[in-house]
C-alpha cells in the first residue's frame, strides 16, 4: 500500500501595516521526501493587504544558498537524505516573503528526507478540534525582519561547467568508452542535453564534483573529484575507471 504524506501549512506575521494590514507569510509542504524526487514548497497562499507579493525567498536547510525567486511555488530535489545520530531526521524550510512597501513576513516547517518511501515516519493523526474555541494570535517577529536586507543577491556557482565536451572514461589503463556530451548548467546542478538523463554533475562552493549516472555499464555510476579548470578535469569513479571531461 503506497502511504499518503499529506502538506502541512505553517503561517507566520511579521511586516509593516501599509494599507490597514500586516503581510501573512504561508508555506506548504509535504510532511517526508524522498532523494532525487521532487518536492514542491508552495507559498502561494500568503498574503499582503496593503499591496503585492513581490519577493519569494526559500531557504532549505541550515547554511545554505537562499533560492529567491518571484513565483510562490517552487520544486526542489534533495540530493542526500537527513540524518542524525543515525536516526532520520529534518531538513528546516524557511520561506521569506517581501511586498511592495517593505512589507516582509516569514513561514517555516520542517520535512523529512529519505532514500525510499518505506523509511518515511507514519504520518501523525490530527486531534479533533472545535473551531469554535479557537483564536487567531498572529506571531509577530519584527525585530527580527528588519535585520532582513533589502536586496538577496542570488547564489552563484563557483565553477561554470555549461559547454560541449568529449568524455573518455579509462579503466584499468584501456578506454572503455568515448562519446561527446553537452552539458546545461542550473543552480550548480549540471546534466547533459539529452532528455533522457545521461548524467548529473552537482558542485559544492569548493568546486568538488559529484557525477552520477543510471547507466552501470558505464562504469561511471558516480565519479567524484576537485575541479580547477572547468575546460580539462577527471573524476574518479567508484567502479576503479576514470572520466575524463575535455572542453571542445
Amino acid at each position: 500500500m503506497r502511504k499518503m504524506f499529506l502538506p502541512l501549512v505553517v503561517l507566520a506575521c511579521a511586516c509593516s501595516d501599509a494599507g490597514g494590514g500586516r503581510t501573512v507569510a504561508s508555506l506548504k509542504l509535504a510532511s517526508c521526501a524522498v532523494v532525487g524526487d521532487a518536492v514542491a514548497f508552495d507559498a502561494s497562499g500568503s498574503t499582503s493587504p496593503g499591496g503585492h507579493i513581490v519577493r519569494y525567498v526559500f531557504t532549505i536547510g541550515h547554511g545554505s544558498a537562499p533560492l529567491v525567486s518571484k513565483e510562490p511555488k517552487l520544486e526542489y530535489v534533495f540530493r542526500k537524505p537527513a540524518f542524525l545520530n543515525g536516526k532520520i531526521a529534518q531538513y528546516q524550510v524557511l520561506v521569506t516573503v517581501y511586498d511592495e512597501h517593505g512589507g516582509q513576513a516569514y513561514a517555516a516547517d520542517n520535512i523529512f528526507v529519505v532514500y525510499n518511501e518505506g523509511q518515511c515516519p507514519e504520518p501523525i493523526p490530527e486531534p479533533d478540534i472545535v473551531l469554535d474555541d479557537v483564536v487567531e494570535e498572529p506571531f509577530e517577529i519584527e525585530e527580527w525582519a528588519s535585520d532582513v536586507p533589502e536586496e538577496i543577491p542570488e547564489p552563484a556557482c563557483p565553477i561554470d561547467l555549461a559547454r560541449d565536451y568529449q568524455m573518455v572514461v579509462f579503466c584499468q589503463g584501456s578506454i572503455s568508452g568515448s562519446f561527446d556530451i553537452s552539458l546545461d548548467s542550473a543552480d550548480c546542478l549540471f546534466w547533459d542535453a539529452d532528455p533522457t538523463g545521461l548524467l548529473t554533475v552537482e558542485l559544492d562552493d569548493d568546486g568538488f564534483a559529484t557525477l552520477k549516472s543510471p547507466y552501470k555499464e558505464m562504469y561511471i555510476e558516480q565519479c567524484t573529484g576537485q575541479i580547477e579548470d572547468p575546460a580539462d578535469f577527471t573524476l574518479d569513479c567508484n567502479s576503479g575507471c576514470t572520466a575524463v571531461f575535455t572542453g571542445m
